[in-house]
């Protein structure tokens, strides 16, 4: 039903938000609910770039970093045939992603959610990119730092993000309630 409203053409989600927001969480579920193909730009990187997303952060400068995020985008939406959902790290310049929102073939939804419950989806990795043992205690021991941190992403982000055409405001939902949301809202719409 859903695919019919775009006829033959493909269909691309792109889900934009800050880190930890539920990008890739959210978009598995989607990809896997609808059938389609699930990319996880941070993963992408990994794979390109040969290092970690700790390495690639410190190593990149920023724009250097949104080129490779653009240009791996790109490369998904003109290569890779057939329906998709692309999780993307956060791009700091709307140059870097306003023709690509713009296209036929694109839905972009920008997912935001409240400090807090960003919070809570922190996870701290090492610089293999594996989950550190002491995660939890390491987290809630600097807790003010990173709500200020996350505070402070949510409001350059919304400044950058605002000319994404959709937001959905996940509000500490599931991420199966998200994806019902984005199914709902933006897929039958289109």
């Amino acid at each position: 039903m859903i695919i019919k409203k775009f006829g033959k053409k493909s269909i691309n989600i792109l889900l934009f938000g800050v880190s930890c927001v539920g990008k890739t969480t959210a978009g598995k579920l989607l990809a896997d609910k609808l059938g389609w193909l699930f990319f996880d730009v941070d993963d992408e990187i990994v794979k390109h770039c040969g290092c970690s997303i700790g390495e690639f952060v410190d190593t990149f400068t920023c724009v250097e970093r949104n080129d490779v995020r653009r240009s791996l985008v790109l490369e998904y939406l003109d290569k890779c045939p057939g329906n998709k959902v692309i999780a993307i790290s956060s791009m700091h310049f709307r140059s870097s992603f306003e023709d690509i929102i713009a296209r036929e073939d694109v839905v972009a939804i920008y997912l935001k959610d409240k400090p807090t419950n960003i919070f809570n989806r922190l996870i701290f990795t090492d610089n293999n990119d594996q989950l550190m043992d002491d995660s939890e205690e390491y987290k809630q021991s600097h807790k003010a730092y990173y709500l200020r941190e996350i505070r402070e992403d949510i409001k350059f982000f919304d400044k950058v993000y605002r000319i994404i055409p959709n937001t959905c405001n996940i509000d500490g939902r599931t991420a199966e309630k998200v994806v019902e949301e984005i199914v709902k809202n933006w897929l039958r719409n289109h």
